[in-house]
């Protein structure tokens, strides 16, 4: 069986590991707007990723777009020509209108072709690193020689085993989102408070914590991973930053008390998810118990 891991730019994988497994995996860039001119998320591979960071520090402007459904028909329909497998591990439907696009495209493509078995969807309500996390779980089961509908089947069953936590440093680009009053980013900037967030059982963003400074914040994640990581599941946590890679770096060195260092992967953030959460977000995923449990 021939399978493609299809995902989109909200992943935050580095290029250098989507290179490494090119075989299996294709990314699908989201549109991006800054400043008026338009281009789409390559995760920095042709594009100018500290000039996007530096924009956003002089509030420039940015914002994302959906991937249309036809991006999604014609990856479909040529894996299908190809007699290949094809399973969609993107941003949730609760964050994205690029999720029912998906599944507009499918319905679409199986009609026309007549063929039903060669996607698939699996809503996991993820994000960003938490993405990136699933894919690398689904090459991790391609590799045991799983089928597609096995590891469409995993990721569903193991949704609520993803943990997604996000330390946020300028709370601005919250309430831009609507995500929090203007009062209260007013009074966390001035109490330099740094909220923690992470998703709930319907994938959308909801704060968790309220630090203050990124020290604190940086022990707060650590202990996330202490109280509820297993590596029983997967044994991979990945570190996503944006434009703070120092910071990115304490994390990790941290982690290794408690975590084999070199399972511990630092990415960038992409332009998809920065846009949305501005520069010197940490973000922190891994596989653990239950987070409905917790």
């Amino acid at each position: 069986m021939k399978i493609q891991i299809l995902t989109d730019s909200s992943c935050d994988l580095p290029r250098e590991y989507i290179k490494e497994h090119a075989e299996y995996i294709r990314v699908l860039g989201m549109p991006i707007q800054v400043d008026g001119g338009d281009f789409i998320d390559d995760l920095g591979e042709n594009t100018n990723a500290q000039l996007f960071y530096d924009n956003l520090r002089n509030s420039v402007f940015a914002k994302t777009s959906q991937i249309v459904p036809s991006v999604f028909q014609n990856v479909f329909e040529e894996n299908i020509k190809n007699e290949i497998y094809t399973i969609y591990i993107g941003l949730s439907s609760s964050l994205s209108g690029t999720y029912n696009n998906a599944v507009l495209s499918k319905n679409m493509v199986e009609e026309h072709t007549g063929k039903k078995d060669y996607i698939y969807l699996p809503d996991i309500q993820s994000a960003s690193v938490g993405t990136g996390i699933c894919v690398m779980k689904a090459m991790e089961l391609i590799d045991n020689g799983c089928s597609a509908t096995d590891i469409s089947e995993w990721l569903v069953s193991h949704e609520k085993n993803i943990h997604h936590w996000f330390a946020v440093d300028d709370i601005e680009y919250l309430r831009r989102g609507g995500r929090i009053s203007h009062t209260g980013a007013k009074v966390a900037t001035v109490l330099n408070i740094k909220p923690v967030l992470t998703l709930n059982d319907e994938g959308n963003i909801v704060l968790c914590k309220s630090v203050r400074g990124r020290k604190k914040s940086i022990k707060f994640l650590f202990s996330k991973v202490k109280d509820y990581a297993d590596s029983n599941l997967f044994d991979k946590i990945i570190i996503g930053h944006g434009d703070c890679y120092d910071d990115a770096l304490v994390l990790k060195e941290t982690l290794s008390e408690i975590w084999d260092i070199n399972n511990i992967i630092i990415s960038q953030l992409s332009y998809t998810i920065s846009t949305h959460v501005g520069p010197d977000m940490l973000a922190l995923t891994f596989l653990g118990e239950d987070t409905t449990k917790i």
